[in-house]
């Protein structure tokens, strides 16, 4: 699954990816590599060479790293969300 956005807010589409055991190829937007958590390739630069250099690494993939990626796209839960999202707006509003 290729994920080549410059900007992503979350990156839904990366989890979802790894969720269904596709290699997962993404862009080095900070956002989304904090949400693939090493587990997709990366596109070094913005060109063609780097694209066709990380399609060829994701093609190479292990069934282990393919698991792996599968194992931590299944962390991230929407009862995980809503608990993370209220302890931050709780600690914001105690002024922390």
């Amino acid at each position: 699954m290729l994920f080549r956005s410059d900007f992503e807010g979350f990156g839904l589409p990366i989890v979802e990816g790894m969720a269904l055991g596709k290699p997962v190829i993404i862009g080095p937007d900070p956002g989304c590599l904090e949400v693939a958590g090493a587990h997709a390739e990366i596109i070094e630069s913005w060109t063609a060479d780097a694209l066709a250099d990380a399609v060829l690494r994701a093609r190479q993939r292990t069934a282990e790293q393919t698991t792996a990626a599968a194992e931590w796209a299944g962390t991230f839960t929407w009862r995980t969300t809503v608990a993370r999202t209220r302890a931050a707006l709780l600690e914001l509003s105690e002024g922390r």
